[in-house]
């Protein structure tokens, strides 16, 4: 959810064309994450960006994400 970034290059076959090298993709689209890894609840408008961008900046990491990073980093090293 962000104006700035559109969610078809966050899409799994968008992802694997642009990291055609790697070993495997994962894609993942909480929905009100923003570029800058915040949720984001409402929607965004041109006028209000910079101050929600402050806002947002002071907002620890989103929840879904933190969730999302951990278990693949489980799943990676669990060696």
């Amino acid at each position: 959810k962000d104006l700035q970034v559109r969610s078809k290059f966050c899409q799994l076959e968008a992802s694997r064309s642009l990291l055609s090298g790697a070993a495997s993709v994962e894609s993942h689209t909480p929905p009100n994450l923003t570029h800058i890894l915040r949720s984001f609840e409402g929607e965004p408008k041109l006028l209000a960006l910079k101050s929600d961008y402050a806002r947002m900046g002071t907002l620890p990491l989103d929840d879904e994400l933190v969730n999302i990073i951990g278990m693949w980093c489980d799943r990676i090293l669990a060696c």
